[in-house]
């Protein structure tokens, strides 16, 4: 009887939790739309990234697109974008990249990003690429392997990447994207806010750490390329950095994600989340900004006149801001609904794939059959899975990549 009221103080708790962080976005979004109205029609926010304190130049694959050939887009991070279909889950559509890659007219695109194996479910919690194995192990005191060490961390995905890239990569017009955050954040919301701060800052490290060595990459395919064909021409390193979605917002973090049954405990950890977000996108872009300022290329480098006129062209996108406004028009009147988005959707807090899931995740002996069921009309749901937005979300962020970028350069 203890056990049963413990478990419902939770969850009174965490409703309570959860409706007033929903209910302070809302305000927060409503009196920006009452700021931008003209007559009757609000004017929807297309901006994915944060407007610089000063312009900058965007890479030209943006700007000029449809004169550029030979376009490549290179894809690490997560399961958000991770464009490899499991068998059955072809219903999911397109990614946000994917859409991105074919609204610029892409050449080819090589994908990284991992995803927790579909046979993991519902047995084992889920989750996902972290930015690095070693900081987590050391915010956890782990001193063995891990379910998440069967997913390529973002240094053993660059590695695959180098270990097949040539000086071609310097001849193409080759983006770099790196979507990384959600699932560190969705692990280090058990930790104390003492111990996750340090790693959150750790992780935002460890992601230039690498952009480090995929530029030292891109400048010494450069040179090779010039004394090949005896040119020196000054190149863009392009690079797309997304803002992470708080994950407390997705329906996984009520149904699939083990909380603890205490009441306190169960709060403090979406409390924790819902920060952690907040501070990892704010040292994002700290960081990239400090990033653009170094010495433009490694010490292992030469310093040539060639590499020195190589550009670091980096775009913070703030997808999570049109995935807010999606929610944002939900709630409102049906005719104040962005276009794309009142033709379809009809569910926001339901996912398309339903997963019948067991009371503990640690009932290892038990076969992973059946238990998924798929909705018929993935269009009209805001979420796919527990974790993941569907084919109207994905669209709709793919499509305004370019358009953002460029709005705000």
């Amino acid at each position: 009887m203890r056990s049963i009221r413990k478990r419902l103080t939770a969850a009174g708790l965490l409703t309570i939790f959860t409706i007033s962080t929903l209910l302070s976005l809302l305000l927060s979004l409503s009196r920006e739309l009452n700021e931008t109205r003209s007559g009757n029609k609000p004017q929807f926010r297309s901006e994915l990234r944060e407007q610089p304190s000063a312009k900058q130049r965007t890479c030209d694959v943006f700007s000029n697109h449809d004169g550029i050939h030979d376009i490549e887009l290179v894809v690490f991070g997560d399961s958000w974008v991770d464009d490899k279909l499991i068998a059955g889950q072809e219903k999911r559509g397109k990614t946000w990249p994917e859409v991105f890659c074919q609204d610029i007219n892409c050449t080819s695109r090589l994908t990284f990003a991992a995803s927790q194996p579909q046979s993991s479910y519902p047995y084992f919690e889920p989750v996902g690429v972290y930015t690095s194995h070693r900081t987590h192990d050391i915010a956890h005191n782990r001193t063995s392997a891990h379910a998440s060490h069967m997913l390529p961390d973002l240094e053993s995905q660059i590695d695959s990447y180098l270990s097949i890239s040539t000086s071609n990569t310097a001849s193409r017009n080759t983006i770099f994207l790196l979507s990384l955050g959600f699932w560190d954040i969705h692990s280090l919301a058990a930790l104390t806010l003492n111990v996750s701060r340090g790693i959150i800052e750790q992780c935002i490290y460890d992601i230039f750490g690498q952009l480090d060595r995929l530029y030292e990459n891109f400048n010494g395919a450069a040179r090779s390329l010039d004394m090949n064909q005896r040119t020196h021409e000054s190149r863009e390193f392009c690079v797309i950095l997304p803002k992470v979605l708080d994950p407390t917002l997705s329906p996984g973090w009520l149904k699939q994600r083990n909380l603890s049954q205490v009441a306190s405990s169960t709060v403090e950890q979406q409390k924790n989340a819902i920060y952690l977000t907040g501070l990892w996108n704010e040292h994002l872009e700290n960081k990239t900004r400090a990033w653009n300022l170094k010495d433009r290329v490694g010490p292992k480098v030469h310093q040539t006149k060639f590499i020195q006129g190589n550009r670091k062209l980096i775009s913070i996108l703030n997808i999570p801001q049109i995935l807010l406004d999606i929610i944002f028009n939900y709630y409102t009147d049906s005719s104040l609904r962005h276009d794309a988005v009142s033709s379809s959707l009809e569910c926001l807090h339901e996912p398309c794939v339903k997963i019948h899931q067991p009371a503990s995740f640690n009932s290892m002996s038990q076969s992973n059959t059946s238990g998924v069921q798929i909705c018929p009309r993935p269009e009209n749901f805001m979420w796919w899975d527990a974790w993941h937005v569907g084919p109207v979300g994905n669209d709709i962020v793919g499509k305004s990549v370019r358009r953002a970028i460029l709005e705000h350069a």
